[in-house]
């Protein structure tokens, strides 16, 4: 009896015993892959981070680049207003020192010397209009890179960032047509310019009105072929026909700068 209730006790203790040990695999089996699913999970947020961040990094960093050329072109275009305010006002102290300085004969023709003084006195005021308006431009262009153009930038969704110009957008808007008017009034005041000249010097050397006309009319096709002709391309900005179609990003910029705009002098 004892050595079959020893055998039975061993048989059941060995039962019991493949059961615990059996339980104990099932659990370290359940645990293992429990713990090589929360690893998994683990590496795929870890990777998904690290996607986000570079994403953002690149986001970034195209941002970055696309302000600093925003400001290039920014820069640019403060120069040429710049530049061209620096012409004006040599156009027109050459302008008033040539009215001033000129000393006509007492038999000089009225109509003559009144045709002169008028073309003058022309040539200044539309070389001092130009001055006053690339002022205005220089000033708005500058309150826009200090306050306006990153908020701008911000609202350029990153797809579209290579082809929407912030810049671009609100110079169409804002100022287009007014610089266009401004380097009209400039080009009329180079031509009153020679017109003067040419008139003046018909003055003090008694030329004929032939020859008055036929050095103007030189003067301002070598002004057209020679000096403009160049300038044209310099002058030129791009219109919304010449650039590629956007998406709802030049909707918004629009609207913004449409809301910030103020009043000009047209």
């Amino acid at each position: 009896m004892r050595l079959g209730d020893t055998g039975g006790a061993a048989g059941a203790l060995s039962r019991f015993m493949g059961v615990y040990d059996v339980k104990n695999s099932k659990s370290w089996r359940l645990d293992d892959v429990e713990h090589r699913d929360q690893e998994t999970q683990r590496r795929t947020e870890q990777i998904k981070r690290r996607f986000d961040w570079r994403r953002e990094d690149i986001e970034r960093t195209r941002r970055t680049h696309k302000l600093a050329n925003e400001r290039r072109m920014l820069d640019a275009r403060l120069y040429q207003l710049l530049e061209i305010s620096k012409i004006s006002i040599m156009i027109t102290i050459f302008s008033r020192q040539t009215y001033v300085e000129s000393h006509f004969p007492d038999r000089t023709s009225g109509t003559l010397v009144f045709a002169q003084g008028t073309t003058s006195v022309l040539s200044m005021v539309c070389m001092m209009l130009v001055m006053m308006r690339c002022c205005i431009i220089m000033l708005s262009t500058m309150r826009f890179a200090s306050e306006v153009l990153e908020s701008h930038l911000k609202l350029v969704h990153v797809d579209q960032i290579d082809l929407v110009s912030p810049f671009n957008q609100w110079w169409r808007i804002e100022w287009e047509h007014y610089w266009v008017r401004t380097y009209h009034i400039f080009r009329a005041g180079i031509a009153l310019l020679f017109v003067a000249l040419a008139l003046t010097n018909a003055a003090l050397y008694k030329w004929t009105w032939f020859s008055v006309g036929s050095l103007t009319f030189l003067a301002i096709l070598f002004w057209q072929w020679r000096i403009e002709g160049k300038w044209r391309k310099a002058a030129y900005y791009p219109t919304k026909y010449d650039l590629p179609p956007v998406s709802e990003a030049t909707t918004t910029l629009s609207t913004h700068a449409n809301a910030g705009s103020t009043t000009h002098l047209n």
